[in-house]
């Protein structure tokens, strides 16, 4: 605290009142103890990128959030840093201060702030006047604690923004008002501050440090009320390293460069503006905008960006199309939808009847994932294509049920897998994965390193592939020093790793794993030689006989089935379907029609009763 830029003011009860009355440890203060606490409480003005509060400091005080937004980080003795913004009537340091402990975490002012302080002693004569106010404290630092042990979530969206565009062309200046909309639509009313307005706005000249720095308490006052009224705010920088541009950069960490997808010239440039940029102690990363042109059918030049250093996140917008500009938003503000789908085998074709439903109730997909055949849909989807466009082709490639099956000499696996190898190339080409319009990444898992593997760029179809080698009956991909197997031996339904890609967003997990061989259970034919066996299934043609080829699919999954259910158990994830699709062989694909059905009949009647669907902008039901 003692870098504070100490511009010192005494404040009122009522100011008081007006700051803590949303806290619930001071829900039960009368007029007296803001009275009390005001008369040793003084205001401090923070400027942007202060350390407030150092880890392991001994307070004497504690501070409350007037105006602005800092970055509180905990970390946690179990390896996972707990972050969260702390705005307008949030106390920092209040259970530490009382309780005189050394503080457990570390605040940054994330932009020019004002903070109260409040001494201890003035809090505990509070608590000596009126002891019916320890039950409200209790509760409030119960809540802190759950917070502290990730049982209760803190609900923390940013609010300020700053984007940087590359040039001043006309497309990009277009794409920024499309944004700002698309902002409007999914976090409510907000104002875009770009340097030409402010300059007409306070008849000044941005350009002169002087007539900035004459200027800047007005400009202060008045994000103070907007963020008071809860409005956000989107900075607009110049393209240039400007006074406006550094203002703008240190007001938020939360900062959007928006260019155009052809303009790979500018990556150096970009690299080199942030390079050494910190916020909070951290290096700065940025979320970056490119603009397609309005009709390609996929993104292009998306591998060169990713060489940005400063890269977090990467987001396709046609220059044209809002739902684009609206999952970036939702991006942004941290409120994505991702849907990741589990492998099955031929079950696996009920997840585009699901796709389906969810287009259909106008759920937003921001994100795709999945694991085996959950990834081959998953990709599809991503491509940007329709789950009817979806259903088309598979009816194409499954017309001929050995489309896949190419026998080989079983020393390494049953089939050779060249016909797969074939089929994934035709259908998802040369595409990269970082050239989809959604984010992606599908599961496989390493035999040479005994872990999960996570591919989120790359070849598609070789990503697929992987995903869907199923031990025995497809033979291993080798890829970058990996010898990989189907994700379904480590995870079939990876709405853990969706969870940690989309914070402060929704998760939906579908799972078409089925029952395993529960119905095979009490069956004598395991007791025949395999000559019987061979016999039967020429003879019993309506009836399936269980082969070594079912035996190694449900053996695949087995070992995280048990791990899904424990992460369902506790509550992760927003929308957890399972289609019942446990009739179903895992390799009967002629099944494709029904397999859809059972899917998307089972999903409508999951999504009319989940109340999620209420949380969603009507903006945001539309795909196109």
């Amino acid at each position: 605290m003692d870098d504070v830029n100490h511009q010192i003011d005494q404040v009122s009860a009522e100011e008081l009142r007006d700051v803590l009355s949303s806290c619930s440890a001071f829900i039960g203060f009368s007029e007296r103890e803001y009275g009390l606490l005001a008369q040793k409480a003084q205001r401090v003005f923070v400027p942007s990128g202060t350390q407030l509060v150092k880890f392991g400091a001994e307070l004497d005080t504690f501070m409350v959030v007037e105006h602005g937004r800092f970055l509180f980080r905990i970390p946690s003795r179990l390896g996972k840093t707990i972050v969260v913004e702390v705005g307008r009537g949030q106390p920092l340091g209040l259970a530490t201060s009382i309780s005189r402990v050394p503080t457990l975490g570390e605040a940054y002012a994330l932009r020019d702030s004002k903070v109260i302080y409040c001494p201890r002693k003035a809090f505990l004569d509070c608590f000596a006047a009126n002891t019916d106010l320890l039950e409200d404290f209790s509760k409030w630092t119960l809540e802190q604690f759950l917070i502290l042990i990730g049982q209760k979530n803190l609900e923390s969206h940013p609010l300020t923004f700053a984007l940087f565009p590359v040039s001043n062309e006309p497309i990009i200046k277009s794409s920024v008002t499309f944004l700002k909309q698309a902002l409007t639509e999914t976090i409510g009313k907000g104002h875009l501050l770009e340097s030409q307005k402010v300059e007409k706005a306070l008849h000044c000249d941005l350009t002169d440090d002087s007539s900035f720095e004459h200027v800047r308490p007005k400009l202060s006052q008045w994000l103070e009320d907007q963020e008071s009224e809860g409005h956000y705010l989107l900075f607009v920088c110049d393209p240039e390293n400007t006074k406006w541009t550094r203002w703008c950069l240190d007001q938020t960490d939360r900062i959007i460069v928006i260019a155009r997808a052809q303009d790979t010239s500018a990556i150096e440039r970009i690299d080199s503006f942030f390079s050494g940029r910190m916020i909070a102690g951290d290096r700065v990363y940025i979320d970056l905008v490119l603009i397609q042109d309005h009709d390609v059918i996929l993104p292009k030049k998306s591998s060169a960006w990713r060489e940005l250093k400063c890269l977090a996140r990467q987001h396709h917008v046609r220059d044209t199309k809002s739902s684009d500009y609206q999952r970036v938003s939702r991006w942004i503000g941290e409120k994505p939808i991702g849907l990741t789908l589990g492998g099955g085998g031929a079950r696996g074709l009920a997840h585009i009847g699901v796709l389906q439903a969810l287009e259909e109730r106008g759920v937003p997909i921001d994100a795709v994932g999945g694991t085996s055949m959950g990834a081959v849909i998953a990709g599809a989807y991503a491509r940007g294509w329709s789950p009817q466009k979806i259903l088309s082709f598979a009816k194409e490639l499954f017309a001929d049920t050995k489309a896949i099956a190419d026998l080989d000499i079983p020393i390494v696996s049953i089939l050779a897998g060249r016909k797969l190898n074939k089929k994934l190339r035709a259908f998802f080409t040369d595409i990269d994965i970082t050239d989809l319009w959604l984010p992606y990444f599908c599961i496989s898992a390493s035999l040479s390193a005994g872990e999960m593997i996570v591919h989120d760029h790359g070849p598609l179809w070789k990503a697929v592939r992987a995903s869907c080698s199923i031990p025995g009956v497809f033979p291993p991909v080798r890829h970058e020093g990996h010898l990989l197997v189907d994700g379904g031996v480590m995870n079939n339904v990876p709405l853990d790793v969706m969870e940690s890609r989309c914070k402060g967003g929704k998760v939906i997990a579908v799972n078409v794993g089925g029952g395993g061989a529960k119905d095979f259970a009490n069956s004598s034919h395991w007791d025949h030689s395999g000559w019987k066996l061979l016999r039967e299934s020429f003879t019993s043609r309506n009836k399936h006989i269980a082969n070594i080829l079912d035996v190694m699919m449900w053996s695949t999954t087995l070992s995280s089935k048990r791990y899904l259910q424990q992460l369902v158990t506790s509550g992760r994830g927003d929308l957890y379907l399972a289609p019942p699709v446990q009739s179903f062989e895992l390799l009967g694909f002629d099944a494709l029609e029904q397999l859809y059905q059972v899917g998307y009949e089972y999903a409508c009647k999951k999504l009319d009763e989940w109340n999620g669907l209420q949380d969603l902008p009507p903006e945001a039901h539309s795909r196109n």
